[in-house]
C-alpha cells in the first residue's frame, strides 16, 4: 500500500468534479438560447448538444492541466507515455479495454434500467428518452460546426484531456494524499460518472448514466494504475468516443 505523503486534496479533488458544473453550464445556456429563439428545448436538447458543452470545458480544463504542470513540475507528456516502438500494442491494448470498459459501462447502465424500470414502471425507452423534443430546428452554420466539434473535435480532444484530468492528474494524487489506491481510484470514477450525466436525455436516464462511467471510470483507473502510463487508455476512451460523437449527431441530423 502506497505510503501518505505531503500531497495535498485541494486540486486533485477540483479537478475531479469541476467538469459537471461546466458542462451543465454550457448545456443550460444551449436551451436558453433555444428558449429565448422561441423553440421548443429541454434536458434532450442540451443533451444533444453535448458536445459542444464537452468541447469547451476541454479547452478550459487543458488551460488548468498546462498551469498545474507549470505550477507543479510536470510534463503531461511523461504522464501520456507515448512511444513509437509500441504504437501498434498500445492500439490493440486500447482497442481490447474499450471493449473491457464498454461491457462495463453497458451493464451499469443496463441494471440501473431494470431497477428504474421496477420502479418507475417505465420502458426502457422511456427512461432512455423520456419527454426529449428531438423537432429543433438549427442553422445552417450551426449544423456545419456541430458536425465537426461531434464528428472530429470531439473525439480527438475529449480522450486525452479526461485521462490526463481523471487518471493522470487527480488520481495520481489522490492516492499519494490518502495513502490507498482504492480511494485514488474511485473519488474520481465518481467525479467522471457524475460528469456523464449531462449525456441523459432525461433525469430519469441520468442515474442510470451516473452508475454505468462510475464503472468505466473505476475500470479504467486500475488499468491506468497498473500500466503507469495512459497511451492505451487514451486509446480505449478515443474508441468509446466515437460513439458518443455519432449519437448526438444523429439526433441534430434528425432533427434538423
Amino acid at each position: 500500500m502506497p505510503e501518505k505523503s505531503d500531497a495535498t486534496w485541494g486540486w486533485p479533488l477540483f479537478m475531479s468534479f469541476i467538469r459537471l458544473p461546466l458542462i451543465l453550464t454550457g448545456n443550460g445556456a444551449i436551451i436558453l438560447a433555444f428558449l429565448l429563439a422561441g423553440r421548443p428545448a429541454g434536458i434532450g436538447t442540451g443533451a444533444v448538444f453535448s458536445t459542444l458543452s464537452v468541447t469547451l470545458a476541454n479547452i478550459v480544463c487543458v488551460g488548468l492541466l498546462l498551469w498545474r504542470a507549470r505550477v507543479e513540475g510536470f510534463r503531461l507528456g511523461s504522464i501520456v507515455g507515448f512511444q513509437r516502438r509500441r504504437f501498434l500494442r498500445d492500439l490493440g491494448g486500447g482497442i481490447l479495454w474499450s471493449m473491457v470498459l464498454f461491457v462495463l459501462l453497458m451493464g451499469g447502465i443496463f441494471v440501473m434500467f431494470l431497477a428504474i424500470q421496477r420502479i418507475a414502471g417505465l420502458t426502457f425507452e422511456q427512461i432512455y428518452l423520456g419527454d426529449a423534443d428531438f423537432s429543433f430546428e438549427m442553422p445552417q452554420w450551426l449544423m456545419v460546426i456541430m458536425v465537426i466539434i461531434s464528428g472530429v473535435v470531439f473525439p480527438i480532444l475529449n480522450a486525452p484531456v479526461e485521462e490526463l484530468q481523471y487518471r493522470g492528474y487527480a488520481q495520481s494524487r489522490l492516492i499519494s494524499a490518502s495513502g490507498r489506491v482504492w480511494l485514488g481510484i474511485c473519488i474520481p470514477a465518481v467525479g467522471f460518472g457524475l460528469q456523464h450525466m449531462a449525456f441523459a436525455n432525461s433525469l430519469s436516464a441520468a442515474p442510470a448514466f451516473a452508475v454505468g462511467f462510475f464503472l468505466w471510470g473505476i475500470g479504467a483507473g486500475i488499468i491506468a494504475y497498473r500500466q503507469q502510463r495512459l497511451a492505451p487508455l487514451i486509446i480505449a476512451h478515443f474508441v468509446s468516443n466515437l460513439s458518443f460523437g455519432v449519437v448526438p449527431l444523429f439526433f441534430m441530423l434528425r432533427g434538423a
